[in-house]
């Protein structure tokens, strides 16, 4: 029986089964399949390898949603569309506040399990001019992330350089052909993306997506395929949030007895990262 029988007599579910009964090919060793061997190897015509890579990375998704949620090989984070500073509550009701960088990233490496050097931080120190940015790269720095700074007038110069050392990533650990398919997380609130998301999700790699509320994940694909996405402020008060239970002073700002006093706080001036700063701050008569 060949595929274009299943085509007809079956839905693409049934197919999915059927191939792997009669063990044509492991659903492992589908990903690593370009679209020419799909059509050479087994006839299947070029509107349905689509669908048939989508089912693929669906099943593969869902047998180990608990892990990818939570798991990814590597973490591209467009810090120009989405900075660690923007204002969040911690709780309803109560004032916005900038949480610190550091913080940041550090819930993104707990949360995805992920180590250091795999969280990558793009910006482009040519277009991206903000007060806060030497002061944030430190923090970024001291939290042991790779900064990775595009220095080019050129525009969109970051964006390009994300896809290419996704694609370039992915290659490599579809060549290593382990057991999990890859995982990637792309932090951005910038739709240049959609086409390359598009193409790694057709070759079934697990994208977990973290974009601005005004920046829709439909912006990014057009589809419903991205299984995992998350709002960057949704993200950023989870962080927040989840820092450690610390005790705080009458004027509601961290006491961190054993840490630098906070400059801001001292001198009488507003202290931009508010209850989230990690420096100490004592009663003042």
């Amino acid at each position: 029986m060949s595929v274009h029988d299943f085509l007809t007599e079956a839905n693409l579910g049934e197919f999915v089964d059927a191939f792997k009964k009669k063990g044509w090919l492991e659903m492992a060793e589908v990903e690593t399949l370009t679209d020419q061997e799909l059509e050479d190897e087994f006839s299947m015509p070029s509107g349905f390898r689509r669908r048939f890579r989508m089912e693929i990375a669906k099943r593969q998704a869902g047998e180990r949603k608990a892990d990818l949620a939570m798991e990814a090989d590597y973490v591209f984070w467009d810090f120009e569309n989405c900075p660690s500073w923007l204002p969040v509550s911690p709780l309803p009701g109560q004032p916005a506040v900038q949480v610190h960088a550091g913080v940041v990233a550090q819930y993104i490496m707990n949360h995805f399990r992920v180590s250091r050097l795999d969280v990558r931080v793009y910006y482009n120190s040519k277009k991206f001019i903000h007060p806060d940015i030497a002061r944030t790269k430190e923090f970024l720095f001291k939290a042991g992330v790779l900064l990775v700074e595009c220095s080019s007038p050129k525009p969109e110069v970051v964006d390009r350089r994300i896809m290419e050392d996704m694609n370039r990533e992915v290659n490599r650990l579809i060549k290593d052909r382990r057991e999990k398919p890859p995982s990637i997380v792309l932090i951005t609130g910038d739709a240049d993306y959609a086409t390359s998301v598009d193409q790694l999700v057709d070759r079934g790699v697990i994208i977990q997506l973290i974009h601005l509320e005004s920046a829709s994940k439909w912006a990014f694909t057009g589809s419903c395929r991205l299984q995992y996405t998350f709002t960057w402020e949704k993200f950023l008060h989870d962080a927040l949030v989840a820092l450690p239970k610390v005790h705080y002073n009458s004027a509601g700002f961290q006491l961190n007895t054993g840490k630098p006093d906070c400059d801001f706080y001292k001198n009488n001036v507003p202290c931009k990262f508010g209850t989230s700063c990690s420096f100490n701050h004592p009663e003042i008569s």
